[in-house]
């Protein structure tokens, strides 16, 4: 009676569909069978015999009192530099009597640990797969865990971007630290788990991971903020525009407009909402929209023109027009290179093309209305599309100086071998680059004019230009010694707005104390030479030095470093972490606990009179933001705002011009670097070659044009901090972003807050400050 209970026990849940084979956890978390494997690593007998090759280390199993037999990793001499142990996987399977387990089927691996003692916080898992057994570099990837618990955790390796992630599970390999101080620190591991894709093993974690906006503020500061951002605006021609008709309108062609910060791929060709666009700027600005063509149609000889935008006094803005040039960049074609349009173009039949309108405004500008209409005419030079299109003035000014430093490096031997310029110009179209970055806020690392040995007077006109915040000092990687540091404070002493601008940057990126001792010998040289130095050393590895985790990489040199420059990634937190894993965490909980979180630390340096910066590269990734081509063009503005929220005051970028070499079109390519290590489309580039389209300069971009607004941006947000404090402009941030890895990526959210920002500087100055 019994077995018939349970044969009917059985077909009735077959019959009801029910996931046999799952695990009531499993069931739980509503996980499909088969998307979770779990093996457990209890077995000590069987798993012994298929440990092997131990380096810096020892192993053992033990009995825990929750997860019963488990294996435990200890290194086995101090200051192990690489401890780690493989396991034949596949052949510990087969043992216990588990299916082999393919790459292909999963895209997540997670273990179960204890750690105890640990100084690192890193664990690099290698794996060989199919019939290899060879352990490869490129074949691994690395997680985070909280060194600062004893609490049994999981850690998870997302496998879904390696390429080489397929086949048969043979061979992995434990990395369990990247960093060991002492002899006997130690990591439990008790299961290792298969989740078929990222949202499974978030289940399993117990992590519900999102890049939406964290709730900041209380019911009366919410109130307060609509307040402060709900100003009316001005009645204008543009609140009452309805479109107009060209002479020969066509009705094939579809002309629309759109924001700079929005992408438009040429295989979008249905038409906007947008036709026609208002661009606000303060007076002393930069601003720019987009204009889209698209048509079933293909045409040739066409021409777009525009007249300056005029207010009703007559008085214009200088207005400029460019083309933008296509790249494929991951299977779809978008522009970057922004070259002035030249003469007639081709709209090609079901493919969009995209034009940018710039206008800039001076600080004697008229505040208000200004209008221009753009024409496209036909072969025949008959006008076939007509619109008018508005800048709203504000009446208040960005200053020249800006408050965001920035220092980008230009790189002269890129520029003079790309154009072919082999004899020299004194150095007019190294100037020329410079010029037009400094003209969008960006100052390169080295001035026009040689700064090794300030013997050109005609570098006074940089170092007296008020948008020049920002310089190195002697220029870029030049041997430092005594002398001629002394003789370059000589030099720049004669005014104290020279020494504030001049920056030493003689270390990049150091990656072990070998190199931080190189920092502090710098450090100590020119600490003895010149007098309130400015010493900035971009970081971007981290790891505790001592056992106890009170030093690390940035407190070893910090009685030097006087210009902290960190990627983004550091202001990230381990609480934040563990709410999105997504994340880039390169501290520690133990550091944490000893020295604060990154952003109190650097906090704490600033009020010691350091100053902040941050910067990018390829890394991060994904939810933080970086300018590489592939990257949402909104999310280049929202780094800025960023940048405020944390109150950092610098912006560093290693490169505008990394123009690497790749055939016949060096400085006017996407890829410009592609290695089997690096796969990114625009990293190190913000401008092109002008060489391309006969222009004696740069040619500008797309992600430039963002870049630029953001550091306006940032200016905006900077003024309003003078009359309402720090504290409502971060509640005022929190519309677009909460957090490095919290923003929103709506353009039309973003522009509705952007406007009203400057609406309420423009009020506020007139008016005075609005109180709740």
């Amino acid at each position: 009676m019994r077995f018939t209970s349970r044969v009917l026990c059985l077909l009735l849940a077959v019959l009801m569909l029910l996931p046999i084979g799952c695990t009531k956890e499993e069931e739980d978390l509503k996980i499909p069978k088969g998307w979770l494997r779990r093996i457990p690593l209890g077995n000590s007998e069987v798993a012994s015999k298929y440990l092997f090759g131990p380096n810096q280390c020892e192993y053992d199993f033990v009995k825990d009192k929750k997860e019963g037999n488990v294996l435990k990793l200890s290194t086995s001499v101090d200051s192990a530099t690489d401890p780690y142990i493989h396991f034949n996987f596949y052949g510990y399977l087969k043992e216990i009597g588990e299916k082999d387990l393919f790459a292909d089927d999963f895209d997540v691996v997670m273990l179960r640990v204890r750690v105890e003692n640990l100084t690192g916080s890193n664990f690099e898992m290698y794996y060989a797969n199919g019939v290899s057994t060879e352990i490869k570099g490129g074949q691994s990837s690395i997680s985070i865990y909280d060194n600062s618990t004893d609490k049994w955790q999981y850690i998870f390796f997302d496998m879904t971007k390696d390429p080489n992630w397929v086949d048969l599970v043979n061979i992995l390999r434990f990395d369990f630290t990247t960093a060991a101080v002492s002899k006997g620190e130690s990591m439990y591991i008790s299961e290792i788990l298969f989740a078929k894709d990222m949202d499974t093993a978030l289940k399993v974690m117990g992590i519900k991971s999102s890049t939406e906006l964290e709730k900041k503020w209380d019911k009366e500061t919410e109130k307060y903020i609509k307040q402060l951002l709900s100003i009316k605006d001005p009645s204008t021609e543009y609140s009452k525009y309805k479109p107009i008709k060209a002479a020969n309108e066509d009705k094939d062609i579809n002309m629309w407009f759109n924001h700079t910060y929005t992408r438009t791929p040429e295989d979008e060709t249905k038409p906007g909402k947008m036709n026609t666009y208002q661009l606000r700027l303060a007076k002393n600005e930069l601003e720019s929209c987009q204009l889209i063509l698209s048509s079933k149609k293909g045409y040739t000889n066409m021409t777009l023109e525009i007249t300056d935008f005029k207010n009703k006094n007559g008085k214009t803005l200088r207005t400029e027009l460019f083309e933008g040039h296509y790249f494929e960049v991951r299977g779809e074609m978008i522009i970057d290179p922004l070259p002035p349009l030249q003469g007639a173009f081709e709209l090609k039949a079901n493919k969009s093309k995209t034009f940018v309108i710039k206008v800039k405004s001076e600080l004697d500008s008229e505040a208000g209305e200004y209008v221009a209409t753009v024409t496209l005419k036909d072969s025949s030079g008959r006008e076939v599309k007509k619109a008018k299109v508005f800048a709203y003035v504000w009446d208040f000014e960005l200053p020249e100086k800006t408050s965001n430093k920035t220092l980008m490096d230009l790189s002269w031997y890129n520029i003079y071998a790309s154009h072919k310029k082999y004899e020299g110009d004194d150095g007019v179209l190294y100037k020329n680059y410079y010029d037009f970055l400094l003209e969008n806020r960006i100052c390169s690392y080295t001035l026009p004019y040689a700064t090794e040995y300030y013997d050109d007077p005609r570098i006074l006109e940089y170092l007296d230009n008020p948008r020049v915040t920002s310089f190195l000092n002697m220029g870029w990687k030049r041997q430092l010694n005594e002398s001629n540091i002394r003789h370059s404070y000589d030099f720049l002493s004669q005014k104290e707005e020279w020494l504030e601008k001049a920056y030493f940057y003689p270390i990049d990126e150091p990656l072990n104390v070998a190199m931080l001792n190189e920092v502090r010998n710098f450090g100590e040289l020119i600490k003895n030479n010149f007098p309130g130095y400015k010493l900035i050393v971009p970081m971007h590895i981290n790891k505790a030095l001592d056992a106890e985790s009170t030093i690390d990489h940035f407190e070893y040199v910090a009685d030097y470093v006087t210009a902290w420059c960190p990627k983004t990634f550091y202001f990230n937190t381990y609480e934040d972490y563990k709410k999105n894993p997504f994340l880039t965490y390169d501290m520690s909980g133990k550091l944490e606990q000893n020295l604060g979180t990154f952003p109190e630390r650097m906090a704490k340096h600033q009020a010691e009179g350091d100053e902040v910066w941050w910067y990018v590269t390829r890394r991060p990734s994904y939810p933080e933001i970086t300018l590489t081509m592939e990257t949402k063009a909104v999310k280049y503005r929202v780094l800025f705002w960023q940048q405020k929220l944390y109150n950092v005051e610098g912006f560093l970028y290693y490169l505008s011009n990394d123009w690497f070499a790749s055939g016949d079109d060096v400085g006017w390519n996407p890829k410009h670097e592609q290695t089997s290590e690096f796969d990114v489309y625009g990293n190190g580039v913000l401008i092109y070659c002008g060489a391309y389209k006969d222009i004696y300069g740069p040619v500008g971009s797309l992600r430039l044009e963002c870049v630029r607004d953001g550091i306006e941006d940032f200016e905006y947000l900077t003024i309003l901090e003078k009359y309402y404090g720090k504290e409502t402009v971060d509640n005022i941030i929190y519309n677009i972003t909460t957090s490095i890895g919290r923003y929103i990526e709506d353009e039309a959210k973003f522009t509705e807050i952007k406007i009203a920002v400057g609406n309420l500087i423009e009020k506020t100055i007139k008016e005075g400050v609005i109180k709740p």
